[in-house]
């Protein structure tokens, strides 16, 4: 399975005063910035002065990505609210009978059993959703999956040391991979800036 990154449909989300940037970015001014340390492409919305920068990185022939966004207020005054921040937001397809599996693991509780694998299978119409246990980033499951298809796979690795949010869904084509911050409901002032969790996508 492969993945390319596609700057009109970039793998993430968010909400804008309950708007999904799906609908909103189609219409904002995108710049690609390369230098020695990656590539970073910056999405800025001239209506309401909000910039969105991805810190992207590739791997040379490995089939490896990582980003990180950063979301800057450029305008004068209050952001809207940004709600719903899926720094992963990425559909693929699936063939109708496969099942795929995600691997995971079991975080620390202290407890005899701590990291143990776990799978479980996605069948039509499924949802698996992983977060960890009161903002403590490993604390009942770790932030790493494996999610296996019948034509290959996704490993992700979720960077954040708070409340994260991982959630598999699969529908009658595809399934669906999102991973980002559980909660999130607030503004940015003027030259105010706040980060997502990076990504590392395999």
């Amino acid at each position: 399975m492969s993945f390319s990154w596609n700057v009109k449909q970039p793998p993430f989300s968010f909400q804008l005063n309950g708007v999904s940037s799906r609908e909103l970015m189609a219409d904002w001014a995108f710049e690609p910035l390369v230098d020695a340390g990656g590539t970073h492409a910056q999405y800025h919305d001239p209506s309401t002065g909000l910039s969105i920068c991805v810190h992207l990185r590739s791997f040379g022939d490995i089939p490896a990505w990582e980003w990180m966004l950063e979301l800057t207020n450029q305008g004068p005054v209050d952001s809207p609210i940004i709600s719903d921040l899926l720094a992963l937001d990425l559909e693929i397809p699936a063939a109708p009978g496969d099942e795929p599996i995600l691997h995971h693991a079991k975080g620390s509780s202290c407890e005899v059993d701590d990291f143990l694998p776990r799978t479980d299978r996605l069948g039509k119409g499924g949802e698996i959703e992983l977060k960890p246990i009161g903002g403590r980033s490993a604390n009942g499951v770790l932030p790493f999956m494996n999610l296996q298809t019948a034509t290959g796979g996704y490993t992700v690795g979720i960077g954040w040391s708070g409340q994260w949010l991982a959630r598999f869904r699969r529908t009658e084509t595809f399934v669906s991979m999102r991973a980002g911050l559980q909660h999130l409901g607030t503004y940015l002032r003027p030259g105010e800036t706040i980060r997502s969790p990076r990504i590392l996508l395999i």
